[in-house]
């Protein structure tokens, strides 16, 4: 359950992401709201990985 909850809020972050790369304003405490939430330590290092490289380098990220 936790690691579902985990995927669903990266899912959120990634998103926001994109929005911002794309010029969307605001989408700071989405960020941080998917953030907060994150329960495990692999998601928190993929969740740092995603705000420090661009969406096309996300896709093809492994850790």
């Amino acid at each position: 359950m936790i690691c579902a909850h985990d995927a669903d809020k990266l899912e959120c972050l990634i998103q926001a992401v994109e929005y911002r790369e794309q010029g969307c304003a605001n989408v700071r405490p989405w960020i941080d709201s998917s953030i907060s939430k994150l329960r495990t330590a692999s998601a928190q290092a993929l969740a740092a990985a995603a705000l420090h490289m661009t969406s096309i380098k996300w896709q093809n990220y492994l850790p």
